[in-house]
């Protein structure tokens, strides 16, 4: 009988399930208490689509009173595929990994034309790539019926590269025959075995290909040759619009082209957002204010990538969104682990280590839940201190220190899976290891995390079964290629979400033919987006395309403007409404282009829409201030209190002069800002690499009278390397190994001004000498007071000209003693107080200042009175190591005066006196240095909680 049988419209005022559902009852006779759609099958475009047909059958059999034998509700792909030969079929990741086997095998020379160039490199990466791409193609090719493969695209007469193809042909002809030496077929060879010779179910008795504007070629193919089989098309469109599709209910792209789209107000129902959250915005405006918003509205979520732009707009009215789409397999927390653990065997340690020890999943194969904060802690010491940047490095350090006790156990469980994995069955080690981690945790089926979790777990073990077979012809690939594989085949697959009739769905563009809502959001009615746009493919240019008979953008842009009418019609006559937002730039600010669908009209309409459509974006609405949602509160604990009265060090009064209040944060509660990705030594870690060079070559009595810069330099420079090596093992990661380097030209600059130093009679007398040590007694400035600790880098003495007290610095530029430790005060400053006060020298005029760091004035106060020397005997200086190393020398603080010195002490008494009376509020709001910007934003003020501080602190006096 010609194909189909018969051609039906329905009514496209009215939605598509509701109106295929009565269709369907209408053209079944109804005598029985029950409905029997035994042998029926229905293809409708989606799976989305298929379940709410379902509902509605169940629903109008509901409201008759009558039970329902359902039919079989099938997408076009799905139909295809029971249509197949009886045949195994290779799944995704042995596809690939077939072809990329044969890509490794080829010779480049042999295939001048696919590879005028030898590839760079020829590893399994490279295979893998270039086979995803070429499965691509021939994915591609699966839409033609005359030309499904490369062989018969080499031989179309219009192909301006033959010869490139045909070595494709070569390509894709030993692809096939491997596979079926591993009895296996491809699957888009099965596609078209299937549209060919179509093996018809027996309890197949009729096919129904409702609301199907773009069905698969090869199904129609297929159906063509299934003469046994009754077929019929129901169409979404009125019989009026007749010449607007084919037989098989397919758009005629002309006529759609040609017809103008029917807005109810075009002004009103198109609007521009500028970005992804004001397009999100947007919609939550046009929400109803009830507690059931899905009732009323659909977002058409036309570009996945607004998703959660969206979803955010819409909870946060206080409803939920439901995307039937699902969650992608490579973002769930199980295809997130794999990832990191074939990144891990790959050699990508450094990266992974730290994320395997924070990812709930896995690390509870390797401590205990409750150790979970002491390992994190160990691991970040051992980060910070050591830059580990292999397992093996990390495992050296943690070997040595009995604090890294913890983070050793759980590293050698990771060395002993690693090895697991390399020297047995890669799957087998992959089971064993899922094994561990799911040991003694039961999926239950009522939660829908577990489902998930469930559902995610299938398809890796099937992925595995899969690929299992195919290790023993691949024994080249290592367990991290193989890894790889199953998480690359798990990239484009889904977890299906319940669905939740209470939410706001987010359908795609076909799903929303048989959507029922009388609002409708399309999100993102863009070009390239709706329709889909086919840009330039580097073996298949648009023009060839046509002549294979594969979908082009004019075939596009028709089956969309049918789509776009059909959900316009339906919502026409004050029934629903319509709404599209029309993005003008993505998340990365790239411009965006108004879709063609929207250039659908009279003439004479033309302009005025592109002028508008075109618009420059609209300035959005400056956003109200930030303001914390709570207030913080630190805590004030005594013992804390008493630690930092009962000794400090004198770089800590530096601290305080510049915000009592950070200073609380930073030395009382001992806060600080951690860095979990650290790659690279700083500052302080450069610096103390420095100076215990330093410190060795002074504290040696047989090197430090040495007048020859090149044997300081060589003793120098050994202290470096033994300190590294100490601290970052024998072999040195890369930034390490430059830090070295940096590190060794400051100190072959040391050596020189050194020599010049002992040659005009300086010695060195002392180095790291602590306060108690010059004192014989702890330094105070009261019975009973604080102690205030601290050490001497370095004293010298020269028998003419007295002593000189150093402290070395190491910054990136020389740093002058005076400008290191007294600003110039402001007369609006309300920080620090009185007793900062001081006044100095500048440009031969005495000016106001206040002090920022009292470091060398304690040390000259100290070691004057240790020795009772006079004050004019003393210097203070700094030894600058800057980048630039031609500007190395000793810099003397040489307009101190006593004065200054009184005044110093003053101010020590005062810092002191104030820590001991708990003042640490109000903050300065002119810090120099803001190690907690990120916490205390906008201001102090705004986000802590001042009042239950004070209180706290007072209770503490």
């Amino acid at each position: 009988m010609p194909l189909p049988a018969s051609t039906h419209f329905l009514d496209w005022a009215t939605p598509l399930a509701q109106a295929a559902a009565d269709f369907l009852f209408g053209e079944h006779s109804i005598t029985d208490s029950v409905i029997d759609f035994t042998g029926h099958v229905i293809v409708v475009p989606t799976r989305e689509s298929g379940r709410r047909l379902h509902a509605e059958l169940a629903q109008l059999a509901g409201v008759q009173n009558k039970g329902i034998l359902s039919p079989t509700i099938l997408t076009p792909d799905a139909c295809l595929r029971l249509l197949a030969p009886a045949q195994k079929i290779a799944s995704d990741s042995v596809s690939r990994l077939t072809l990329a086997s044969v890509l490794r095998d080829i010779e480049p020379a042999d295939f001048p034309a696919l590879f005028p160039a030898e590839p760079p490199l020829r590893d399994w990466p490279w295979a893998i790539n270039l086979a995803e791409t070429l499965l691509s193609v021939r994915k591609t090719l699966g839409n033609s019926i005359a030309f499904p493969d490369f062989a018969s695209v080499s031989e179309h007469p219009d192909n301006e590269e033959p010869l490139r193809w045909q070595e494709l042909s070569r390509i894709e002809h030993e692809y096939r025959r491997r596979l079926a030496d591993q009895g296996m077929a491809d699957e888009e060879d099965i596609r078209h075995s299937s549209a060919h010779i179509p093996v018809i179910p027996a309890a197949w008795k009729k096919l129904w290909l409702i609301g199907t504007p773009d069905p698969t070629p090869l199904l129609l193919e297929a159906l063509e040759q299934a003469q046994d089989l009754e077929v019929r098309v129901a169409i979404a469109a009125p019989e009026t619009l007749r010449d607007g599709f084919d037989k098989w209910g397919r758009v005629v792209s002309d006529f759609w082209i040609q017809r103008p789209t029917q807005w109810n107000n075009f002004d009103a129902q198109v609007r521009l957002a500028d970005t992804p959250e004001s397009l999100g915005t947007s919609i939550r405006e046009t929400l109803p204010i009830d507690k059931n918003p899905g009732n009323w509205t659909t977002v058409g979520l036309l570009d996945p990538s607004l998703a959660p732009a969206i979803t955010q707009a819409i909870e946060s009215t206080g409803a939920s969104a439901y995307n039937p789409a699902g969650e992608l397999t490579s973002r769930h927390e199980l295809g997130i682990l794999l990832r990191l653990w074939a990144d891990f065997l790959a050699g990508e340690e450094t990266e992974t280590i730290p994320n395997l020890l924070r990812f709930p999943l896995f690390n509870k194969i390797l401590f205990h839940p409750d150790d979970t904060d002491r390992v994190l802690t160990e691991w970040d010491s051992l980060r910070e201190r050591h830059l580990p940047d292999t397992l093996r490095n990390m495992q050296e350090f943690v070997g040595k220190h009995s604090r890294f006790s913890l983070i050793q156990a759980a590293l050698e469980k990771i060395a002993h899976w690693r090895s697991r994995f390399n020297n047995t069955d890669w799957h087998d080690a992959l089971r064993n290891w899922l094994e561990e981690i799911f040991a003694g945790r039961i999926l239950d089926n009522v939660s829908a995390n577990d489902r998930k979790m469930q559902s995610v777990l299938e398809s890796v073990l099937a992925e595995v079964d899969h690929l299992a077979a195919a290790s023993i012809r691949q024994s080249s690939l290592k367990p991290a290629d193989w890894l790889g594989l199953v998480v690359q085949s798990l990239a484009s697959k889904r977890i299906p979400n319940d669905p939740d009739d209470s939410a706001v769905p987010m359908l795609g563009w076909l799903e929303l033919l048989w959507e029922d809502a009388p609002h409708l959001a399309l999100a993102g009615l863009n070009e390239g987006i709706v329709p889909e746009t086919i840009t330039a493919d580097p073996f298949l240019p648009g023009s060839f395309r046509d002549k294979l008979g594969l979908p082009t953008n004019d075939m596009r842009l028709a089956q969309a403007a049918y789509v776009l009418q059909k959900l316009l019609a339906q919502r026409g006559n004050n029934t629903g409404r319509v709404d599209a937002l029309v993005l003008q730039a993505d998340m990365q600010g790239e411009p965006l282009r108004p879709s063609r669908l929207l250039f659908l009209c009279p003439t004479g309409e033309l302009p005025a829409r592109v002028k508008r459509l075109f618009a420059e974006p609209v300035t959005p609405k400056p956003s109200p201030p930030w303001q914390a949602g709570w207030k913080f509160l630190p805590p004030v604990e005594e013992e804390s209190l008493k630690r930092i009265t009962a000794d400090i060090a004198v770089t800590r009064l530096a601290a305080y002069l510049d915000c009592p209040f950070r200073f609380y944060l930073g030395h009382v509660l001992r806060m600080e800002e951690g860095d979990p990705w650290k790659s690279e030594p700083d500052a302080r870690e450069f610096g103390s690499a420095l100076h215990a060079a330093l410190e060795n070559f002074a504290r040696d009595e047989d090197i430090r009278d040495e007048t020859d810069a090149e044997t300081i330099e060589k003793f120098t420079v050994s202290q470096l390397h033994l300190y590294l090596r100490n601290n970052y093992g024998q072999n040195w990661p890369l930034p390490v190994i430059i830090m070295a380097e940096s590190a060794k030209n400051r100190l072959t600059a040391f050596a020189r001004e050194q020599s010049r130093l002992r040659n005009e009679g300086w010695q060195i007398h002392d180095a790291e000498k602590t306060f108690a040590e010059i004192l014989d007694a702890p330094l105070r400035f009261s019975d009973g007071g604080t102690i205030v600790n601290g050490k001497i880098d370095r004293i010298d003495f020269h028998p003419e000209q007295g002593w000189r007290i150093i402290d070395y610095k190491t910054s990136a530029k020389a740093v002058c003693p005076q400008e290191a430790h007294i600003i110039s005060h402001r007369d609006d400053d309300i920080w620090p107080p009185d007793y900062a006060r001081v006044e100095f020298a500048r440009r031969d005029k005495t000016v106001g200042g206040h002090w920022i760091n009292l470091q060398l004035p304690l040390y000259r106060y100290l070691f004057r009175k240790a020795r009772d020397i006079a004050f004019n005997q003393v210097q203070v200086a700094y030894f600058n190591l800057p980048k630039a190393t031609g500007e190395t020398s000793v810099a003397l603080w040489s307009d101190y005066t006593q004065a200054m010195e009184e005044s110093a002490v003053i101010c020590v008494k005062g810092i002191l006196d104030d820590i001991a009376g708990r003042r640490f509020w109000p903050p300065n709001p002119r810090v120099r240095f803001d190690n907690f910007e990120k916490l205390l934003q906008p201001a102090p003020e705004s986000v802590v909680d001042a009042a239950g501080f004070l209180a706290a602190l007072e209770e503490h006096r």
